[in-house]
């Protein structure tokens, strides 16, 4: 997750202030794409995404912890 934010902010920083992806005037009201950067918003995605990997990641180790070794190998 540290490199992910780390590019993504690179490219919204390189956005906002070089303005790299220019827009058509003819078709829309700005020159350039419009960046708005907010932590908060930042902070709650990388929590959400934190608490959706933890989830995914612990739902399937709670079912196989279920499972026990003897029964699993017995053949009937």
């Amino acid at each position: 997750m540290l490199w992910g934010n780390l590019f993504g902010l690179a490219i919204c920083l390189a956005q906002k202030y070089l303005r790299l992806i220019p827009l058509d005037p003819g078709s829309y009201y700005l020159d350039t794409v419009p960046i708005n950067l907010n932590l908060l918003h930042l902070l709650l995605l990388n929590l959400g995404t934190m608490l959706i990997t933890y989830v995914f990641l612990l739902v399937p180790s709670m079912i196989i912890a279920r499972i026990s070794p003897d029964k699993s190998i017995r053949f009937n």
